[in-house]
């Protein structure tokens, strides 16, 4: 038996060669790409008309070269009738405001006073949302999600002074249907 190698066991009690080995593992790392290729096709966003707006995503997004805050990002994400999500076209108006409390002195008491900081309007279509989907521990997370943008303090027509603040949006569907919802931000 010189010159020839001897057969691996396995613990499964089957012999295989170190050759049947290596193509074995290539048709199964093979097989693995094309498997995940196929799962991440697309395969469509849901496009029932929107009733309600199941979240508002705002959130403060750092100028990453000087390491400050110079603007906001804000997403959007519309629901179904059976609370799934969709895609739609439609109009969005987008407030951005703070709330100050101040002494009213004529009521002997706090008052809020809330002033607008910024209203941003634009039009969307369905072809505007995207499909994105993360694993988490166990399962896929998968959102469909419109990007209203991203906006720097500087186009706001007063600087924010308050550590925070609520964002106010406003969905015309074009059935007429408004569909409101606010978040907060932390400037």
């Amino acid at each position: 038996m010189k010159g020839k190698r001897k057969a691996r066991s396995y613990p499964h009690g089957k012999f295989i060669s170190s050759k049947k080995h290596v193509k074995c593992l290539g048709v199964v790392l093979c097989s693995l790409t094309i498997l995940a290729a196929c799962c991440c096709i697309e395969r469509g966003i849901n496009d029932n008309p929107a009733v309600g707006i199941k979240e508002v995503i705002a959130y403060n997004d750092p100028n990453h070269r000087m390491n400050e805050s110079d603007g906001m990002v804000v997403n959007l994400i519309l629901m179904d009738s059976s609370g799934d999500m969709t895609a739609s076209d439609g109009e969005v108006t987008l407030t951005v405001s703070e709330i100050r409390q101040g002494w009213d002195p004529e009521k002997s008491e706090f008052a809020d006073e809330e002033t607008v900081l910024f209203v941003n309007r634009s039009k969307i279509t369905r072809a505007d949302f995207d499909k994105l989907s993360e694993w988490g521990r166990y399962e896929e997370f998968v959102a469909i999600i419109v990007r209203l943008g991203r906006f720097e303090y500087a186009q706001f027509s007063k600087a924010p002074s308050q550590p925070s603040g609520i964002v106010k949006v406003e969905f015309l569907t074009p059935e007429g249907r408004s569909l409101r919802k606010e978040e907060t931000i932390y400037f």
